[in-house]
């Protein structure tokens, strides 16, 4: 999201399709959309590769769910600020490595963190996510097809 989202916006800004502004208001709908769909996303997810994330959904009881849109909301409107950086000539050199930066520093930040909450953090969390986890056999069907009716209520 915090690389492909501006690269994406900056594309479709090329296309002619109006000012990219014009579709703020899409851009929105999609943080709402994504924003109702945590809890089932991690509901499903738990329940298809690995059960023991419910009694962390549980433990946190709700608070996940706030901080997650929250941070998914954050890591849009900041590529949204990214793409305009990017259709700017004078600035395209300097967004683009700042993208690239801040992209690798928080994969790099999130392999090996420096805070020693977030080390033993992480350390639970690989011991509850089995290292081998129960991927469904090819072909599975994914219940609840949660985004294709959204969207198609969105008329896309």
């Amino acid at each position: 999201m915090s690389y492909d989202l501006p690269l994406a916006l900056r594309a479709l800004a090329r296309t002619g399709r109006g000012e990219l502004r014009d579709h703020i208001a899409d851009f929105h709908r999609m943080n709402d959309l994504l924003a109702s769909s945590v809890d089932t996303v991690q509901d499903e997810i738990s329940a298809r590769y690995c059960r023991r994330l419910q009694s962390l959904d549980r433990l946190f009881t709700g608070d996940d769910e706030l901080f997650t849109s929250y941070g998914i909301r954050v890591a849009r409107g900041m590529a949204w600020f990214n793409c305009d950086r990017l259709t700017d000539p004078q600035a395209t050199a300097g967004a683009m490595g700042s993208i690239s930066r801040s992209t690798a520093a928080f994969i790099a930040e999130f392999r090996s963190p420096d805070d020693w909450r977030r080390r033993l953090a992480f350390r639970v969390l690989r011991a509850v996510v089995p290292s081998r986890r129960q991927w469904p056999p090819p072909g599975t069907p994914v219940g609840g097809d949660l985004r294709s009716s959204e969207l198609r209520s969105m008329g896309r």
